[in-house]
């Protein structure tokens, strides 16, 4: 997944791109499609955890709950 991305202070902005390659690869054949709000959520609980890790902090939130 590429994610061109611009973090300001409060929020952010991305462009998403999917693609939906028909390779058949071992990845590909036995993975579902997931809806937006999943791939989002992944990012966001991904993305947190990296952070608190670089930062020595547990479990602190990142994100606000919903999207837009």
């Amino acid at each position: 997944m590429n994610c061109p991305c611009n973090i300001m202070p409060n929020h952010m902005h991305g462009i998403l791109i999917i693609t939906d390659h028909d390779r058949g690869g071992s990845r590909t054949a036995s993975a579902p499609r997931k809806p937006l709000g999943r791939l989002i959520g992944a990012f966001k609980t991904v993305s947190t955890k990296h952070i608190n890790k670089l930062l020595g902090t547990s479990a602190v939130p990142l994100w606000q709950r919903n999207h837009w």
